[in-house]
């Protein structure tokens, strides 16, 4: 038996649903959480396949790309295109965990809000594909994202561990600091339509 997530914004009395099998949810917070924390239970039983209808989502593809594990049922992320713009796409996490690596995905929630989501703000010229592949592949940062992700971790642990991603964000070493990167200023060049860094001398 497969279980079926509809994510949709519904203004209705609650006499229109009494008697119906549909059961309802009312997000009092952040509906993204409380999507992904009725999909994965239904997933870690085992009866059957989830499958969550969104529109664009990032923040739950993020989430469900993380909490998803190897015992649960396969769960289906499914996004409605646009109007002949985008197609509409449907992905199974499962395959998803393991085209890009799980330990991509157990990266993936810090790295999906260094890139900027719901809750954070992207950094200029920083999309979220320059954030994956200069940090997401990079070995020698998962440290930092580990003490991220570590509720137990200090306030200066955080810090410094924010601090040192950003530092290879921008392209130093894991020696250098914020302070002692060479000052990079972005220029826009008229010829190109774009901005473009240039290290000032």
């Amino acid at each position: 038996m497969s279980y079926v997530i509809y994510v949709c914004i519904l203004v209705l009395n609650a006499a229109c649903i009494t008697g119906c099998t549909i059961s309802c949810r009312s997000a009092i917070s952040d509906a993204d959480v409380d999507i992904v924390s009725v999909a994965v239970p239904h997933a870690s039983t085992g009866t059957g396949p989830v499958t969550v209808y969104c529109d664009v989502y990032t923040d739950v593809l993020s989430m469900l790309l993380y909490h998803r594990s190897e015992d649960m049922a396969d769960i289906f992320f499914f996004s409605q295109g646009k109007r002949n713009k985008t197609a509409d796409k449907c992905i199974n996490i499962r395959l998803l965990q393991k085209e890009i690596g799980y330990d991509l995905c157990r990266q993936i929630l810090t790295l999906h809000a260094l890139g900027g989501c719901d809750t954070t703000s992207a950094i200029f010229g920083f999309g979220k594909g320059t954030v994956f592949s200069k940090v997401g592949n990079n070995g020698a940062v998962r440290r930092n994202v580990d003490i991220l992700e570590d509720p137990a971790a200090g306030i200066e642990q955080v810090v410094e561990a924010g601090l040192q991603l950003l530092v290879v964000l921008y392209g130093g070493r894991m020696c250098d600091t914020l302070d002692n990167l060479p000052l990079t200023t972005w220029v826009y060049d008229p010829h190109m339509g774009v901005y473009s860094p240039h290290i000032a001398t």
